[in-house]
């Protein structure tokens, strides 16, 4: 958790990676701060041990090729020359293999051939099970230059390149780019030969000039979902900072799409993922992308798509598939840092309800603890009335998460008492220094230490913290914070620290908290006149608090900025030669440092991007064994390629502006990619103050997010939707659709868990149309459904595509009006508290009929069929269901509907197990139908009883009274 506004530092002096003489540095104190070439690399430079110099690396070339059994390639490579010496010691041998995975799938991995540098083992990161198709039948083709070595992959049915390493198809480059305003030191791209040292990889990829990039995050790119080409630096090493747009941040995803249209209606995308766990710049410029990696290897695999929803698909095959949800996540969730007592949050559930605004799932944050220790409950929180509290939230069908921080605390005297801490260290699972002293940080609590997720007895730590935590108080879900969200973990000290008794007797934080003298939060949204006064409404005293919306409006429009022991040495793994972009400086500074070692041996240079992961996977087997056989529900910031099987997401600690809620689309959009769906943003803003238009419109978008979430920082104003009758009222509209919408978002969700297919698309992504290529600020809800929001103060419209293709036409969620697709953009009209969602022609869309207050209620009510015929008078869906609740999903239903001018056929099968769907289809919607049809049969009976009420105008059928169970299919035919 942030709780300062965290600015990007200055980048400070990078190497120009042209020659030695650009880069020399003229005093030892320009890189002390660890921006640049660091500390070792000045005192290597000026020993004459490293040139850091690229263009001197020659590269390698290829001495043996063989075939291996499966049909792949299996080469070794040997240095050419004695090696340039860069930013590290030249690897002399290398091995390339080469692997025909799947039809779709190729897999080309570049080694040391001694296996010295890192690389995750499969007991931290699971490969892809084993297996290989015939390298003929591969719909990628990978071909190579022997000398010096590079390799391309094409396309098998036309040719095309889709990856090319050979420095002729490569653009150089000798001067510097900007990004966000600042010079990016050492953005030249002067030579494209692959590099291969011990803490320096290089490796550069021609890129087509219209290529349309996405992925590459966690990232916020001012140009958008679409990243930007034409000179961008992205740097993966997680960070906690808030939200910092062009900045590295919470997770390291290593993975793009690049989608190429070759005409106005026919595009073709494919996926490249890297593996690998260390620090790494990522650079791109016109016709080329080039990794710089700090460590490890090259272990790269390609997926062949052609269309985007492929490459999502098929690069879930590689890094897994999310966990299914629990149907209670869909709900509406509350929770601030702030609520300083059991009584306040109690007061906040109740007044949601007074204010008849659903809430779903409670949360709190680390108010709950003593002295901000995990599980050691605040005398604001007594126990026993902690414990009634969330009975009686269960008795409501409601749910409870606590946070849980990855820092805990030690012992800061003789007599102090923390039975959690004393219990690791006699398990033996605290990371250690490199003598084997604990590593200790300072975090909330003061002096910490810090889970070693290696270490063996680390399961049955975390299983008796979290069982111990839940027979306290009752609720069985997590929120992992620092852990997670500090991702790596977080340490408000450098290096390893307290030693010294005072140091442990201070459990005070370094900072001023929010709120507190030297750091109240004075700051609102875009246009918010504070002169006017601090509550945030719309109006006060009947005068307009947002000024200069229109010049606000110009100002957001985008803007394209012109398995081995690899141990090394100090200083070299704390300021490696080569310095990544990281946006803190040096690479410990605000976390565990990069020396510090676990059980296995390994440093955390080496896994610092992946410890969120592992404690993703550390708390599921927790939580499922806590609740065996129940879907378990945790929430964390920090991730990595995999995070998706164990968890969900939030964007992080961003700000109440109307930019960051435009940016939490592409933030939303990444996270399909990534085979994370379940995300969302702190709706509201979680830094600064609210106020009340844009907690109006965050709360209508939110609920078309996967994650719904109101969550917002300590000190700042108040901002549950019941705080303004305005927001509350946008609230309960946007939720009631959302509720209705519960089997739609279960089945996308099943689809998302079975197959890895996206929740959330891009136009694009249905619409093979280069004019949609960089939309985000729509998007579309499975196939479905298209949302419109408001992102912008002042406002009681919005443009934006109503897509045209195959004669496709709209219709509005909640009034059922119909609109023509078009070419240009549309003007909707969206007053405060509404938000314009629209249903494509040709969708059959499960529903329930009637909601509650919560789901579980919701989940009771019968179904509804809502259908709307096309042009040809056809319609089709498929909804998977099963109980919502059970892990693994044993027994799953997919119900396939569709549709006529003259009938509805409902067809049931198992996707596995027999699952039995108890409420009965009691209503149809139909729309797009010509007249009112005389009489109804199912199954060739005549329905009689029925009501049946048409709206000629809409051509509109409701059907109510009907009984049709999903268990037996059937036909329901109108004449």
């Amino acid at each position: 958790m942030v709780v300062f506004s965290a600015t990007v530092a200055s980048l400070g002096a990078y190497l120009l990676l042209t020659t030695a003489t650009h880069a020399l540095p003229t005093a030892r104190r320009e890189y002390a701060n660890g921006h640049g070439p660091s500390v070792a690399l000045y005192d290597a430079l000026s020993q004459g041990n490293f040139t850091g110099d690229v263009t001197k690396c020659n590269g390698y070339s290829v001495k043996s090729v063989d075939t291996s059994a499966t049909g792949g390639i299996l080469a070794s490579l040997a240095l050419n020359g004695e090696g340039c010496k860069a930013f590290g010691n030249d690897i002399s041998t290398l091995v390339v293999s080469v692997e025909y995975e799947t039809k779709q799938r190729l897999h080309v991995h570049i080694y040391d051939a001694d296996k010295k540098q890192y690389q995750l083992p499969n007991s931290i990161w699971p490969r892809p099970d084993p297996s290989s198709v015939d390298a003929k039948t591969s719909d990628l083709v990978f071909n190579h230059d022997p000398n010096p070595f590079a390799f391309w992959i094409t396309r098998r049915s036309t040719g095309a390149i889709i990856f090319d390493t050979r420095a002729a198809s490569i653009p150089t480059y000798t001067d510097e780019f900007s990004q966000s305003g600042t010079v990016q030191k050492g953005s030249a791209m002067p030579k494209a030969e692959l590099v291969f040292e011990d803490q320096y990889l290089q490796l550069s990829t021609a890129m087509p000039k219209d290529a349309n990039v996405y992925g590459l995050g966690e990232w916020i790119d001012p140009n958008g979902f679409a990243r930007t080409t034409n000179g961008s630096l992205t740097t993966h090493w997680a960070r906690d900072a808030g939200d910092p747009v062009n900045g590295n941040m919470y997770g390291s995803h290593n993975v793009y799409m690049n989608t190429v249209w070759d005409n106005a209606t026919s595009s073709s995308s494919h996926g490249v993922f890297l593996l690998n766990s260390h620090g790494t710049d990522i650079l791109m410029r016109p016709g080329v992308l080039e990794y710089r990696i700090i460590g490890g290897t090259l272990d790269l695999y390609f997926v062949a798509g052609p269309r985007a929803i492929d490459v999502h698909e098929q690069y879930s095959q590689i890094v897994g598939q999310t966990q299914p949800m629990p149907f209670w996540a869909f709900g509406f969730h509350l929770s601030r840092w702030g609520y300083s007592s059991l009584a306040e949050t109690r007061a906040v559930v109740d007044a949601m309800r007074e204010a008849n605004v659903p809430l779903e799932v409670m949360w709190n944050d680390i108010d709950i603890y003593k002295g901000y220790r995990n599980g050691d409950l605040d005398i604001n929180y007594p126990r026993d009335e902690f414990r009634a509290f969330i009975d009686y939230l269960k008795s409501q069908n409601q749910q409870y998460v606590p946070i849980v921080d990855a820092a805990f605390a030690t012992l800061y005297n003789d007599t102090d008492v923390y039975d959690t801490y004393t219990r690791g260290a006699e398990l033996d699972i605290w990371l250690k220094n490199p003598d084997g002293s604990e590593y200790r940080g300072r975090v909330w609590p003061g002096v910490t230490v810090f889970p070693d997720w290696s270490a063996p007895n680390i399961d049955q730590f975390w299983y008796e913290f979290f069982n111990n935590f839940s027979t306290a108080i009752g609720s069985t879900h997590a929120w992992v914070d620092m852990l997670t969200s500090f991702l790596r973990p977080s340490s408000f000290c450098e290096g390893s620290c307290g030693s010294d008794p005072r140091e442990l007797a201070n459990t005070s934080t370094p900072f001023p908290l929010p709120g507190s003298p030297g750091n109240i939060i004075t700051q609102y949204p875009e246009c918010y006149d504070t002169s006017l006064g601090p509550s945030g409404n719309i109006t006060i005293g009947g005068v307009a608090t947002c000024r200069n919306a229109t010049e606000l409006a110009k100002l957001m429009k985008r803007q394209q900025d012109a398995g081995s022991s690899d141990y090394i040495d100090s200083p070299e793994v704390n300021f490696p030669r080569y310095a990544i972009h990281n946006g803190e400086g040096a690479l410990n500074l605000k976390t565990v440092a990069t020396n510090a070692t676990g059980h296995s041996g390994v440093q955390q240079y080496h896994l610092h991007n992946v410890y969120g992961y592992q404690s993703e996977v550390a708390t599921q087997k927790a939580l499922l064994k806590v609740t065996p056989g129940v879907r378990p529900f945790l929430l964390s910031r920090s991730t990595f390629p995999g995070s998706g099987k164990h968890m969900a997401h939030w964007l992080g600690d961003n700000y109440a502006l109307w930019e960051y809620m435009k940016y939490s689309i592409q933030g939303v959009l990444q996270f399909q990619l990534f085979q994370i769906p379940m995300v969302g943003a702190d709706i509201g803003g979680f830094n600064r103050n609210t106020n009340e238009e844009l907690a109006n419109r965050w709360h209508s978008l939110g609920a078309f997010t996967p994650f719904m979430r109101n969550h917002n920082i300590i000190s700042s104003i108040s901002q549950e939707p019941y705080v303004w009758t305005s927001v509350a009222e946008s609230t309960r509209t946007a939720l009631k659709a959302r509720y209705h919408l519960l089997p739609y978002w279960l089945s996308l969700f099943a689809d998302a868990a079975n197959y890895g297919t996206p929740v959330i698309c891009a136009l694009f992504y249905e619409f093979d149309d280069p004019a949609y290529s960089n939309v985000d600020e729509q998007f579309m809800v499975g196939d479905s459904l298209l949302v419109s929001p408001v992102l912008r103060p002042n406002a009681t419209s919005v443009e934006g595509y109503l897509p045209y293709h195959h004669g496709t036409k709209w219709r509005n969620w909640f009034t059922h009006e119909e609109t023509a697709g078009s070419v240009d953009k549309v003007t909707f009209d969206a007053p405060l508290s509404t938000i314009p969602v629209h249903i494509r022609s040709g969708s059959i869309i499960l529903i329930h009929r009637d909601t509650g207050y919560t789901l579980t209620e919701t989940r009771q009510s019968p179904f509804s069929l809502l259908v709307y015929l096309d042009s040809n008078n056809y319609a089709d869906g498929c909804t998977k269901i099963d109980d919502g609740i059970s892990y693994p999903v044993a027994d799953q239903a997919s119900l396939t509907f569709t549709a006529s001018g003259s009938g509805l056929k409902i067809q049931h099968d198992q996707v596995k197990g027999n699952h039995q769907v108890d409420q009965p289809i009691a209503q149809m919607i139909i729309l797009g139908v010509s007249a009112q049809p005389s009489s109804l049969s199912l199954n060739g009976a005549k329905l009689d009883g029925l009501s049946m009420t048409y709206d000629a105008g809409l051509q509109k059928l409701v059907i109510d009274g009907l009984n049709i169970s999903l268990n037996d299919g059937g036909e329901l035919s109108w004449s």
